[in-house]
C-alpha cells in the first residue's frame, strides 16, 4: 500500500512501472479497476498480446534494416 500511495503522489515505484506496462498493451482497465473478474483468461490474453506486439516490433525492425 505504501508503494501505491507513493505512486499516487507522483513518485516512481513498481506500481508506476506496472501501470505503464499494462497501459502500453491497452490493458489500463485492469489498473483502473485494480483487478479483473477472470484472472486466468486475462493473463492468457495479456501474455499473447505482449508476444504479438514484440513479434510485430521485431519484424518491423528487421524490415527496416534490410
Amino acid at each position: 500500500m505504501m508503494d501505491y500511495n507513493l505512486h499516487e503522489m507522483g513518485r516512481t515505484t513498481w506500481c508506476t512501472r506496472s501501470e505503464n506496462f499494462l497501459s502500453r498493451y491497452d490493458y489500463n482497465y485492469v489498473w483502473m479497476n485494480q483487478g479483473v473478474s477472470n484472472e486466468s483468461i486475462i493473463m492468457f490474453e495479456f501474455k499473447q498480446r505482449v508476444k504479438d506486439c514484440h513479434l510485430q516490433e521485431w519484424t518491423e525492425s528487421v524490415n527496416i534494416k534490410y
